[in-house]
């Protein structure tokens, strides 16, 4: 005799960031049907990895983790990617104001080490894409309301096109998800409340990086490490890559930037590049930025001010709704580490486990 036909269960994720494609990793392996709707014209989310000229990875995005990152850490064994550690040998600088001389002192050996991922971060969303099959991915494709249908939900996007899913999981962030998809019917006010203030991290960061073809840092005994009230550069790292044969150095603005092209952003960082470092602070830098408040996938306007990580891991975001066949994921989400890569991880982990 037959055995009875197993029907598979057909999932639609909203986001092709580390929290969506970790999920639809996870969800493959159990024998769903996944698609996923990206709105971005690239996957990767908060993950974006730029190959410089000089052939350094440099992070415009989500970039160190430590050993406390366990979920993070897991997947990487599990996928086969390698870590490396942050370097942070020789002098650090510290600039207090603009008119006085940067301080220089030795930073001691980290008791916790910070380390990235060997070919950048945007290898484990390409491992992740691999595993989980391009075709599955659908960019430029936003979703814009999703209603119950009572068996099913079905998902309107920004082509005219409907979708039918048992599942629908939003990885959007919270922020931006209530403020771009609508409902029917319509969410509790109480989630949509935590929703609306709800930090969305990393959207109002402007981080930076210039690639060179020589660690002229490092060969004058520097470590590559700035902090500096005076800014522009209010945060700066060494970023050469693990083979240490591309040579970078990365950090984060001012807010005050903002609001300068990248032209003059560029311009000011060079000049206090040469400031903290000398007049021989070599010319061939390629320079590289990314203002988060301008991505209109990641970033919502505040009407307000919201504290950093307010409402992250708040509990409505580990409950389903519409009658269990809608739940929302994504970093911010996550009750441990939320807005770094491990609680984006751990969001799409409870999800599958969930399912």
């Amino acid at each position: 005799m037959g055995g009875r036909k197993k029907i598979m269960k057909k999932v639609l994720i909203a986001g092709a960031g580390l929290s969506g494609l970790t999920l639809a990793y996870r969800l493959k392996n159990k024998g769903y049907e996944v698609v996923i709707l990206e709105a971005d014209e690239k996957p990767g989310g908060r993950i974006q990895t730029i190959q410089t000229e000089h052939q350094t990875p440099l992070e415009m995005g989500a970039t160190w983790f430590g050993e406390k990152h366990v979920n993070l850490l897991s997947l990487l064994g599990e996928l086969g990617i390698e870590k490396f550690r942050q370097h942070d040998k020789g002098i650090a600088l510290f600039e207090s104001m603009s008119f006085v001389p940067a301080q220089h002192f030795d930073i001691p050996p980290a008791e916790e080490p910070t380390f990235r991922i060997k070919g950048g971060s945007s290898t484990i969303i390409e491992k992740l894409i691999e595993k989980t099959g391009r075709e599955s991915i659908h960019l430029n494709t936003a979703v814009l309301k999703v209603e119950d249908r009572g068996t099913y939900l079905l998902v309107s996007d920004n082509h005219q096109r409907e979708w039918q899913a048992d599942q629908v999981i939003l990885t959007i962030p919270p922020r931006l998800l209530v403020n771009t998809v609508s409902f029917s019917p319509e969410l509790p006010s109480q989630l949509t409340g935590i929703m609306q203030n709800t930090h969305t991290w990393m959207s109002e960061s402007v981080k930076f990086g210039l690639s060179y073809t020589l660690p002229f840092w490092r060969n004058n005994g520097y470590s590559g490490t700035v902090y500096s009230q005076s800014g522009p550069i209010v945060e700066m790292y060494d970023h050469c890559n693990f083979e240490e044969n591309g040579y970078g150095l990365k950090g984060f603005l001012s807010g005050s930037v903002q609001q300068l092209d990248q032209a003059e952003r560029k311009q000011q960082v060079i000049s206090q590049l040469i400031k903290l470092f000398g007049n021989d602070t070599p010319a061939d830098g390629s320079y590289y930025d990314r203002v988060w408040s301008r991505e209109k996938f990641i970033h919502f306007p505040y009407e307000g001010y919201i504290l950093p990580h307010q409402h992250n891991g708040h509990p409505v975001y580990r409950q389903a709704y519409m009658n269990g066949k809608l739940r929302i994921a994504g970093t911010e989400t996550a009750p441990a580490f939320p807005g770094y890569m491990d609680g984006a991880v751990a969001a799409a982990n409870h999800i599958a486990q969930q399912l």
